[in-house]
């Protein structure tokens, strides 16, 4: 039950993601900025054609491909690892909902739509999928690095 729970959630990140998204090209295309708090955060449309701060710039379909594959490869851990937990379990679903959520952006413009602006510091403008990637792989290093270390304490007990 857990998974489904978390596949849900996955869905519907995505889904806000991809209607976020739709938002921004109706409304902010034009140049339009909307700021949200004031020297703080605003929304502002940016295409981003590379990954992460514009990593591979210009290779979007190279970066879509790799993306779908890389989605595919965690949705078959997903189904195949049984003993994976609920937070592992969480942490892949967010990585593979943000990145297919920038996959479709690649696939249908050839560009990720970027709208969201920290203005309190030199940043990347990201979107929600940014977030969920990173949250997720952020969820996943700590939950790996908790069980080496639970894995060293085991050896050196026996």
């Amino acid at each position: 039950m857990p998974l489904m729970i978390s596949a849900v959630v996955a869905v519907l990140l995505l889904v806000a993601d991809q209607l976020t998204k739709y938002l921004v090209l109706q409304n902010l295309t034009d140049g339009t900025v909307i700021t949200i708090m004031p020297h703080i955060l605003q929304f502002r449309y940016v295409e981003n054609t590379g990954m992460a701060f514009s990593l591979l710039e210009g290779r979007s379909w190279l970066l879509g491909l790799f993306t779908f594959a890389v989605c595919i490869g965690l949705v078959v851990l997903l189904l195949k690892e049984k003993n994976l937990g609920p937070a592992k379990q969480l942490a892949l679903l967010l990585i593979i909902s943000g990145g297919i959520g920038n996959g479709i952006d690649r696939l249908a413009h050839r560009y990720v739509v970027d709208f969201i602006e920290v203005l309190f510091m030199n940043f990347a403008v990201f979107n929600l999928a940014d977030c969920c990637v990173t949250v997720g792989a952020g969820l996943l290093i700590v939950l790996l690095v908790k069980d080496i270390f639970r894995e060293g304490k085991q050896e050196a007990h026996e």
